[in-house]
């Protein structure tokens, strides 16, 4: 039984206990308040004087001890339920974040993102959509709830995301990036810090709110720095200048039928692919992905729109555009 319906069964308990009485001392004699006012404190047992007549009426006073045991016992029934209802709730919380932790402890690979305000609320849903393995961490936790209601593959510790315990908790040393998304720039510098401590060689993003703290990031061990102020100006300046890709980006990004988006794809060590050609893997016929441009990972040389017959190398990184379920099909082809 759930808990709306423990709530509905245990009004309507209370509402025949109450039903019952009143009627039942109504009959005996009395006005209609008199025996709802003699039901209640009868039911309640508290004690005090009799509004309807009752002492030398062997009827009143026969109904009065089955009402009192009719209504302990139904009040006892009420409790049950509610205590239960509330007992079984706070198991299922219990339940649930151990289980959460459980997934938590055994990830690799995942991306942690420190904060789930103004700007980590975002990046919580793009990288939802994208079907990325991510950790939020936030102090707020009906924020968190609220997230994780929305899709089923959100995991988050409540917590604050400067303290050790937390991050280590969030699986740092294993992750493959942090994301700092903090309202504080002495926050975000802290959280540099430790994640480059506990495992250099993962990927840092941070927040940056005030110009003067982009280089302490960057210096502190951050491998990119988001200034708000300086996305906000490029922005404006591309809507001006080229509003029709901006409104391209746009749409793309906010598309409801599916979800496209501008992709990496890594070619690693030992991957089958290495020295095929564009045309082999069948990018654009099997998976209609359009390839934007290839990169190295060791230079920024980059060749944009490459011809079919580009043999792949390792360590080569793949620009696409499509659909995100083939991305990740692709991904894991090579």
């Amino acid at each position: 039984m759930n808990f709306r319906r423990r709530i509905i069964v245990s009004l309507f308990l209370l509402s025949c206990v109450l039903a019952t009485g009143t009627i039942g001392y109504w009959i005996i004699g009395g006005k209609f308040l008199d025996a709802l006012y003699m039901t209640v404190i009868t039911s309640a047992t508290v004690g005090y004087g009799e509004v309807v007549p009752v002492s030398n009426n062997p009827g009143a006073e026969i109904f009065t001890i089955i009402f009192i045991i009719l209504s302990v016992i139904t009040i006892g029934i009420i409790t049950s339920l509610l205590v239960a209802s509330i007992l079984e709730l706070e198991m299922s919380g219990f339940l649930r974040r151990r289980k959460m932790n459980k997934e938590i402890g055994k990830l690799t690979g995942h991306y942690i993102i420190c904060g789930a305000g103004e700007t980590g609320i975002h990046i919580v849903q793009e990288m939802s959509k994208m079907l990325m393995t991510f950790v939020v961490i936030d102090r707020d936790q009906p924020r968190l709830e609220k997230l994780a209601a929305l899709s089923q593959n959100i995991l988050y510790l409540v917590g604050d995301a400067t303290d050790d315990e937390i991050l280590l908790a969030a699986g740092v040393e294993r992750a493959n990036g942090v994301m700092a998304a903090l309202p504080s720039d002495k926050d975000n510098l802290y959280i540099t810090v430790m994640a480059k401590q506990y495992n250099p060689k993962m990927r840092i993003v941070a927040l940056g709110v005030e110009d003067k703290a982009v280089n302490k990031l960057k210096k502190a061990g951050a491998d990119t720095v988001v200034s708000p102020a300086l996305i906000g100006g490029l922005r404006m300046a591309s809507e001006m200048t080229r509003p029709s890709a901006t409104k391209f980006l746009d749409t793309m990004l906010r598309q409801t039928s599916g979800t496209y988006r501008i992709e990496e794809i890594s070619i690693p060590a030992g991957s089958h692919v290495i020295n095929k050609k564009l045309s082999e893997l069948g990018l654009r016929d099997k998976y209609s992905l359009l390839i934007l441009a290839i990169m190295k990972s060791d230079s920024d040389e980059i060749t944009y729109s490459p011809p079919a017959d580009t043999a792949l190398k390792e360590g080569s990184i793949l620009v696409v555009l499509g659909e995100i379920h083939s991305i990740k099909q692709v991904r894991e082809l090579v």
